[in-house]
């Protein structure tokens, strides 16, 4: 996060760097100020008394738990995708927390099982950016939890103009996509788990 001050205030507020519009409804829910929404935003931000009013929000939004073992054992799926080209929010703390959940599920193995993470290449936040944005990770989970198979990897493509120019498997993380020197670059066949 950065730190800026705009003109008219007296004192340093927070900032993101990226503006996201459609999140900014959320942020007086978040703060407790439902009664006088416009008091609050990203930029009205008060250090001295808003950290405290995001205690209730915590509970409800963090994600800081690595234990999924009551979730693992009503036979729950997760399936998380992050974009490499995410600028809101880094790549690293996905993979951070993947890697925690591991560790306290009993290693890769033992975590696959049910939690599956998908780093997609060129992919901004939620969508978009230069990269492979069409994947369908919707009909990947409705398999493993309806039919038992679990995503071995999705097929991540780019078009333009309603004109498919490339594609490229994505396989779970820590697994990368190399090419395997034989074919057509531009297609997902030619491409091996690394």
């Amino acid at each position: 996060m950065g730190r800026l001050k705009p003109l008219g205030c007296s004192k340093p507020r927070i900032s993101t760097p990226v503006c996201q519009p459609r999140a900014t409804g959320a942020v007086p829910e978040i703060l407790g100020r439902r009664e006088n929404p416009g008091q609050c935003g990203q930029l009205k931000f008060d250090f001295d008394r808003d950290p405290a009013t995001l205690t209730r929000a915590r509970q409800i939004y963090d994600a800081s738990s690595f234990d999924l073992r009551a979730f693992r054992a009503q036979g729950g799926k997760i399936l998380m995708w992050h974009g490499w080209a995410d600028g809101a929010i880094m790549v690293t703390s996905s993979i951070g927390y993947y890697e925690g959940v591991m560790k306290v599920m009993g290693g890769r193995k033992e975590t696959e099982d049910f939690f599956r993470l998908f780093l997609v290449p060129g992919v901004h936040h939620g969508g978009g950016g230069p990269g492979l944005t069409e994947f369908d990770t919707l009909t990947a989970l409705e398999n493993w939890v309806e039919k038992g198979q679990p995503p071995e990897k999705l097929i991540a493509c780019r078009s333009a103009n309603s004109v498919v120019e490339r594609c490229r498997p994505v396989f779970p993380y820590p697994v990368l996509a190399h090419y395997s020197g034989k074919g057509d670059p531009k297609m997902a066949d030619s491409f091996v788990p690394f």
